[in-house]
């Protein structure tokens, strides 16, 4: 039984947890630039000059930038630019509003010092985030029967994830992935023809704002297929209607289809690959149910939603987060670099969350009084366990640190380590680990 959005309560949260959520991601000081250092400049360079070229900021290191690559003469970022494409209104709006906001001009700001546009990225992801926060509550209200399994979830998804303490630091491609997907969780759920077939607008921009979401976008259809051939045939209408405006883009730029980002020769089957499965889900330093063990419960959720009618739909809730998982997997590079625990799950975060609320609002259905107060225990130990490892990667410098002390891309059994694991890291436990290992080398954020 879905929760009324008209009693005051569930709308005064509905308003305002998004902005205290906004609220916190912007205040919080961890602002680490790795990827996405260009993604600003890109929604800059498309507003002043009408391209989307870096020439104009990068100068002669255009070359020795791993994020770059060359065509034509001229620079472009080697990872998808879909999210800068699309976040040009928000920068528009910012270039307008930072000399208030920041007390300083974008634009000025970040072509004098290229490593100066975090605030802007801060913000503008952030934002996304509160979007995507809104529309996982409304999600959560059309299938809750309880308020406080509401709660709870979107404490976990807004404090208890990557969301905090990674994706909301910076502008990620992660950010608008996740808005796409929640928003196309809440139209499968609404379980009409048509809204089935308008899942195929967010999926087909979140694949092309991370390829990696080709797996559901596939999934859906193949769903929608068994379901309907006439919703699927609007599916597909959708989808490359979607579809055609970055094709057309990425034909005009760069001469192809899609950009080399997109090929999948990066994802193969190497010799870590059982490692990278394991340590995706329990590695000390890039576990997802290590850093949210909250996130453990949606086994539980998937057995529940198995257990009800539409079986499809949660095998659904099941496949795309595996096949990400294997995905992942066959990354060789598979714990992200410097990175804060497991990054490369965030897309998944309203897959795995919403699962979790389904076990949560379970368990505070139980009518055996014991079993329901130790269950509940359970619960709020493990969300305040989730959303205080998270806070550490959106507070604390050291937490990421840990990445260089020694330098992780040489000494991968760092991954596991248990006496000194990521999220417990202090500037403390760094400057015990340099003295035993020398100078760190720099960073490769």
């Amino acid at each position: 039984m879905a929760l009324p959005l008209k009693k005051r309560t569930h709308l005064l949260f509905l308003l305002l947890f998004p902005l205290a959520v906004f609220a916190i991601y912007t205040s919080s000081p961890n602002r680490l630039l790795g990827d996405s250092l260009w993604a600003v400049h890109i929604s800059m360079s498309i507003i002043n000059e009408g391209n989307t070229d870096l020439n104009e900021y990068c100068g002669d290191n255009c070359a020795n930038d791993y994020r770059l690559f060359e065509h034509q003469g001229k620079y472009y970022s080697y990872f998808p630019d879909a999210t800068s494409i699309l976040s040009v209104p928000l920068v528009f709006l910012l270039e307008k509003t930072s000399g208030l906001l920041w007390g300083y001009r974008l634009s000025d700001h970040i072509k004098n010092k290229i490593h100066w546009s975090e605030n802007a990225q801060c913000f503008i992801s952030s934002l996304y985030l509160c979007v995507a926060t809104a529309l996982f509550i409304v999600l959560l209200y059309s299938q809750a029967s309880d308020m406080k399994a509401v709660v709870i979830c979107a404490l976990l998804f807004a404090f208890g994830t990557s969301n905090y303490s990674v994706v909301s630091r910076v502008l990620w491609a992660h950010s608008l992935s996740i808005v796409c997907n929640t928003w196309s969780l809440l139209l499968l759920f609404k379980n009409s023809p048509r809204s089935l077939a308008l899942t195929a607008l967010p999926l087909t921009c979140a694949y092309f704002i991370r390829p990696t979401n080709a797996i559901p976008l596939a999934v859906y259809g193949i769903f929608i297929l068994l379901q309907d051939r006439r919703t699927f045939l609007s599916y597909c209408i959708i989808a490359l209607v979607t579809a055609l405006p970055f094709v057309i883009y990425n034909e005009a730029v760069y001469g192809s289809l899609l950009t080399p980002y997109f090929y999948g020769g990066r994802l193969s089957y190497h010799d870590n690959f059982f490692e990278a499965l394991a340590g995706n889900l329990f590695s000390t330093a890039r576990g997802i149910f290590v850093f949210s063990p909250l996130l453990l419960f949606s086994i539980h959720g998937f057995i529940i939603t198995l257990k009800q009618p539409d079986t499809l739909k949660a095998l659904v809730l099941l496949v795309i987060p595996a096949i990400h998982w294997l995905g992942i997997s066959l990354f060789p590079h598979w714990w992200a670099g410097h990175s804060f625990g497991p990054r490369l799950f965030s897309d998944m975060t309203p897959y795995f969350t919403l699962l979790t609320f389904f076990s949560v609002q379970q368990i505070f259905s139980q009518t055996s009084q014991h079993q329901k107060m130790l269950s509940k225990g359970l619960v709020m130990l493990l969300l305040g366990i989730s959303i205080a490892i998270h806070s550490r990667g959106a507070t604390l410098n050291a937490a990421w640190k840990w990445n260089i002390s020694p330098d992780i891309e040489t000494h991968q059994e760092r991954l596991w380590s248990i006496s000194c694991p990521q999220f417990f890291c202090s500037e403390e436990v760094l400057e015990r680990s340099t003295a035993r290992q020398g100078p760190a080398p720099e960073s490769k954020q």
